[in-house]
């Protein structure tokens, strides 16, 4: 079953946006309080055009290109026009409003610095976007086309969102009296259980798995008709893989991929590559994680070498994403390569623990244990606690999740890491 978006259809352009942004010459702040520039009216127009004529490739390159242009013009310190301003200019659409306020709330939190009053509204505009597109009859799924990279950040942001928010509200000696009492009156705001069935109502609706199947036995219907839909449930599966590996469950992170093949050239993943590097990232870390070192060096072996062989382009935000889990994923595979028998690896991947480890990985196939907590450190996510804080505490703390997975893994793994690393210096002595 083909997964690809339509061929192009042309459409008529309505006016030449980027000759407008050309000419145009004013910033946000050159507009007056409360109303939009020009030249971004122009846009929206032309945005919400392509979004309700269904124009696939036009909206790929407004969400991958144009959006970032204009938001390093005008946006790159301040917040893009509220809904509300923008609502007049796009025939108050309230499902483009909706779409729009992911990327009005992403800017946020990538830019700026989100307020309590902006992480509720984004939660709730998650809330509001999911139930628009599941919670219907499925023979009425909702008429839109999203580009797959949009629909991969939406997933990604969710759950990053999340994660940051978790951070946030247990740092309690960096929070406010008024932050503290914004918290306690907000207890169920990015709730985990919400998150997680949201994730697996969106995976069950989409009919992904039965997708994946490819079976007879296991026919699509409803929305398991609409690639839209079926490409949100299969970057839900790989968040659902990132939030139980966040929560130290790592046998359940590995089942949610039962219907994923890892070995596919061109498997779903490949469509878009932050997708697939978070995939093959939070795979080899449940595996390390589950000491089955052999499987995680091989998911990072893979991963890198693609990654090594792949063209970013000119996204520049896309690029620094590759780097960061680049250098994540070299630090486990340095970890793993120094507790088995195994250490071959192609060369390209060699070349990167050269680059991104250095003399770290020699000094954990010395057994240096530091060594080895500096690369879990350096690689491993940023885990979260699933729970509220206790807001009513008398002493106010900022309590580090990395702790717990760390103090997990290490005490048998001190003993194991010193053990091997002398028997292989042994045995390559005995050579």
């Amino acid at each position: 079953r083909s997964t690809a978006p339509h061929p192009r259809t042309p459409t008529p352009q309505p006016t030449p946006l980027h000759s407008t942004m050309a000419e145009g010459s004013e910033t946000a702040a050159d507009a007056p309080s409360g109303e939009v520039p020009d030249v971004i009216q122009s846009f929206l127009q032309y945005f919400h055009k392509h979004f309700s004529e269904h124009n696939y490739y036009e909206l790929q390159t407004i969400c991958d290109s144009t959006f970032q242009q204009l938001t390093e013009r005008f946006f790159s310190a301040s917040p893009w026009p509220a809904a509300h301003l923008v609502a007049p200019l796009v025939d108050n659409d309230e499902v483009f409003l909706v779409f729009y306020n992911d990327l009005y709330y992403r800017h946020i939190y990538s830019r700026l610095q989100p307020t309590m009053d902006q992480r509720k509204s984004s939660w709730e505009n998650y809330n509001k976007l999911f139930s628009l597109l599941f919670d219907r009859e499925a023979s009425e799924a909702l008429p839109v086309v999203i580009p797959v990279s949009w629909l991969w950040d939406i997933v990604d942001e969710f759950i990053y969102q999340f994660q940051e928010f978790r951070q946030f509200s247990h740092k309690l000696k960096s929070r406010s009296d008024q932050e503290i009492e914004a918290l306690k009156s907000n207890l169920n705001l990015w709730n985990a259980p919400r998150v997680l069935e949201w994730l697996n109502t969106i995976v069950r609706k989409s009919e992904i798995v039965q997708h994946l199947s490819d079976s007879d036995d296991s026919p699509v219907s409803g929305f398991g008709n609409s690639n839209t839909y079926r490409m949100l449930g299969y970057y839900s599966i790989v968040g659902l893989l990132r939030l139980h590996c966040l929560s130290g469950d790592y046998y359940t992170a590995l089942r949610v991929l039962d219907s994923v093949d890892l070995s596919q050239k061109n498997g779903l993943f490949t469509s878009v590559l932050p997708c697939q590097t978070a995939l093959f990232y939070y795979t080899g870390f449940a595996y390390m994680m589950m000491r089955r070192y052999a499987d995680a060096i091989r998911i990072f072996s893979v991963s890198l070498t693609a990654i090594s062989r792949t063209d970013h382009g000119n996204r520049t935000y896309l690029y620094d994403q590759i780097v960061k889990r680049t250098e994540q994923m070299c630090n486990l595979l340095a970890v793993s390569l120094s507790l088995t028998a195994q250490r071959h690896v192609d060369e390209s991947v060699q070349g990167l623990l050269r680059e991104k480890v250095g003399d770290r990985w020699m000094r954990m196939q010395r057994g240096d244990i530091a060594a080895f907590e500096e690369a879990f450190s350096k690689g491993c996510p940023k885990f979260v606690n699933f729970g509220n804080a206790n807001y009513d505490a008398e002493e106010r703390v900022n309590r580090s999740h990395v702790l717990l997975p760390v103090s997990c893994f290490f005490p048998p793994f001190h003993i194991f890491a010193s053990c091997h690393c002398r028997l292989s210096s042994w045995l390559e002595q005995r050579k």
